[in-house]
């Protein structure tokens, strides 16, 4: 899939919200996201904004097209208040496994100048309450934050579940030094 997404609530490259209400969601399996843009403005990621089930082996990658031009993968939060961007879901209340971010992708959080909200960055779920297990980070353009603050980490932003088997190679992070 190649998607333009752009200024959804709660945006993903497959579904905006795998669940919904706390009703556990499906599983995401086998998806791959090959360049484009995604914007939306409370919850973003590349595979799923919302994650209630199971993502798994699912990627967010850049690719070359017929003219040997390569393009990149933009996942963008716009937003005026708290929200979450990440590189395969934008918050995981379950499962992410062996998935993947690679290559020219970027996991962008910016707003406005003056903006005073905490953004929440991570390559692979910007929130983490769930599980994320055998995945990895390889993006070469980075996360980062932009005119705001807030938290940004190579897997997660903001983990309150549980992290193993990951790995972050050859990936920028970066935020403003107020946070």
């Amino acid at each position: 899939v190649n998607p333009f997404i752009a200024d959804g609530k709660v945006t993903g490259g497959i579904v905006a919200e795998n669940g919904f209400n706390n009703v556990k969601g499906m599983t995401i399996e086998n998806c791959h996201i090959l360049g484009g843009t995604l914007r939306g403005e409370d919850t973003v990621g590349g595979i799923a904004g919302l994650n209630q089930g199971t993502v798994q082996n699912c990627s967010v990658s850049h690719y070359v097209d017929d003219s040997n031009a390569t393009k990149k993968a933009t996942i963008t939060l716009f937003s005026y208040y708290e929200s979450k961007v990440g590189g395969i879901v934008g918050y995981n209340t379950s499962t992410v496994s062996n998935s993947y971010i690679d290559g020219k992708v970027s996991v962008i959080a910016e707003s406005g100048e003056g903006t005073v909200f905490n953004a929440i960055v991570g390559g692979i779920a910007g929130q983490n309450d769930g599980s994320i297990t055998s995945c990895r980070v390889s993006n070469e353009e980075g996360m980062y934050i932009n005119n705001l603050k807030g938290y940004v980490g190579g897997v997660a932003g903001i983990n309150q579940g549980t992290i193993n088997y990951v790995l972050v190679n050859e990936t920028s992070i970066n935020a403003p030094t107020t946070n």
